[in-house]
């Protein structure tokens, strides 16, 4: 059973999992300061999680692990298709931003895909797209025959830098 309530004490709207005080368990708490979720009793099976701010440098999101061995915190993108094909985009992570016109951009973005789904032979794509002159264009693709630059032929520099020299590697 799940209820609403009104927490006094700490000022928040809870939304509780169990029926009498002893056996509950807070899913979500909103106050006037904080939002805090149970995720480890909280499964999200929608289709969005949105997380929204006015205030400069937020949200962040923070994925933390104080273990003292090897261990780090992981973010997995799982795309466990049924029926799996080659090129099935696994992931994508796009960086928006309005333009002076006040419509949204997405000036970079990051792509993975499943090349070929193969049992045995199986090979991956990462891609990496940014906005140039308007139009999103690929600056580096990493497959499992060829690592390419400047896959659009963009009219750009590729330069590479050291200490003390402007074009250690130009072409």
């Amino acid at each position: 059973d799940y209820s609403a309530k009104y927490d006094s004490g700490s000022d928040a709207l809870e939304i509780i999992e169990g029926i009498t005080s002893a056996s509950e368990t807070v899913l979500f708490s909103l106050s006037s300061s904080t939002t805090e979720v149970n995720t480890a009793t909280t499964n999200f099976n929608g289709t969005a999680i949105n997380f929204e701010s006015s205030s400069a440098d937020s949200p962040i999101i923070t994925i933390k692990n104080t273990n003292a061995g090897d261990g780090s915190p992981r973010l997995y993108f799982n795309h466990a298709s049924a029926s799996p094909a080659d090129n099935d985009l696994l992931g994508k992570i796009k960086y928006s931003g309005n333009d002076d016109g006040g419509n949204s951009v997405d000036y970079a973005t990051v792509n993975i895909r499943a090349k070929d789904v193969s049992d045995g032979s199986e090979d991956g794509e990462y891609d990496i797209s940014t906005i140039v002159g308007g139009t999103s264009r690929s600056r580096v693709r990493i497959d499992g025959s060829e690592t390419i630059f400047n896959e659009n032929s963009v009219d750009v520099d590729f330069r590479v830098e050291s200490n003390g020299q402007t074009h250690a590697l130009f072409v």
